[in-house]
C-alpha cells in the first residue's frame, strides 16, 4: 500500500516505534513528517506541499491536544487518534466511529485502525468528537448529533434529525434515514437509548427506537395491536400495542 503518513507524537520513543511498525506492516509508507507540539502541527499541516495520506495523531501534546490543530487546519487525510484519555472520553471516539489506538500502540491493532480511517477519510468530525471527549471527561451528559454508518464498503455520516428509526437486525443494528437508505452501526439499542434525545426518541418495543417526529399514524392490525406509520417507507414492520401508539399519537398532539 503506497501511502504517506505523517506522525504527531510528543514521546520520542512512542514516535520511534510507531515508524518502526509502519515499516513492518507497511513496506511502502512512506513517513513524510513528525512533529511534537502543537505548534509544529499547525506549521506542518499548512504547509500545501505537505500531502498526507493518513495522520497519526496523539490526543495530549505538551502544549495541549491534537484537536487545537485540527481547529486551525483542515486537513484531507484518514486521521488514526493514538490516546491514553480515560474511559469517558474514549466514548467520544466510539461515538463518531473515529479509529483510534490506545496506548501503548500495538502491533495488533494498528493494521485494523488503519484500514478503518482510510475508509472513513472525509467523514471524520474532529470538531464532535473534541467537543463530546470534553463533555463526557467532564461528566456531563451528552446527546449524539452524528452517526458514521456503515454499509458494505460505503462509510457515511448522518445527522440524527435524519433518522427516522432504529432496528435490530439479526445481530446487528440497522438504521434508516429520511430517503429511505440505511447503514449499520455497531452499537446496541441500549447505547441509543442513553445517548439520543429523549424528547425525539423513544424505545417502541424490544427491537425498535423511533422517532417520535416521524411517526405519521398507523394501521390496527387486533384489537392490541398497531402497525406504525413512518414518513419514510421502510421494508421493517414496526408493530407496537394499542396502548403504545395511541401514548405516541398523544405525545405528538
Amino acid at each position: 500500500m503506497n501511502m504517506k503518513a505523517i506522525i504527531i507524537e510528543d514521546e520520542r520513543p512512542s514516535a520511534e516505534a510507531l515508524v518502526s511498525m509502519l515499516r513492518t506492516e507497511y513496506p511502502d509508507c512512506e513517513v513524510i513528517g513528525t512533529c511534537s507540539t502543537v505548534k509544529e502541527g499547525i506549521e506542518l499541516l499548512s504547509d500545501p506541499s505537505i500531502k498526507p495520506d493518513i495522520i497519526f495523531s496523539d490526543v495530549r501534546l505538551s502544549d495541549g491536544t491534537c484537536f487545537a490543530i485540527f481547529d486551525r487546519v483542515t486537513v484531507d487525510a484518514a486521521i488514526v487518534f493514538t490516546t491514553a484519555f480515560n474511559s469517558y472520553a474514549l466514548k467520544a471516539f466510539e461515538y463518531y466511529s473515529a479509529a483510534y489506538i490506545v496506548k501503548p500502540v500495538l502491533t495488533e491493532d494498528l493494521r485494523p485502525a488503519v484500514e478503518k480511517a482510510l475508509k472513513m477519510k472525509g467523514t471524520q468530525d474532529v470538531r464532535d468528537i473534541h467537543e463530546t471527549a470534553l463533555g463526557l471527561s467532564r461528566n456531563t451528559p451528552q446527546t449524539l448529533k452524528k452517526l458514521l454508518l456503515i454499509k458494505g464498503d460505503e462509510y457515511f455520516l448522518t445527522p440524527v434529525e435524519e433518522i427516522c428509526a432504529i432496528v435490530i437486525d439479526g445481530r446487528r443494528v440497522k438504521v434508516f434515514i429520511d430517503n429511505g437508505k440505511y447503514g449499520y452501526d455497531n452499537h446496541n439499542l441500549r447505547f441509543f437509548e442513553e445517548n439520543l434525545d429523549r424528547s425525539r426518541f423513544e424505545r417502541r418495543n424490544r427491537q425498535t427506537i423511533v422517532a417520535i417526529d416521524k411517526v405519521t399514524g398507523g394501521e390496527r392490525l387486533t384489537e392490541d395491536t398497531m402497525l406504525l406509520r413512518l414518513k419514510t417507507e421502510i421494508p421493517e414492520r414496526i408493530i407496537v400495542s394499542y396502548d403504545k401508539f395511541m401514548s405516541l399519537v398523544n405525545s405528538k398532539l
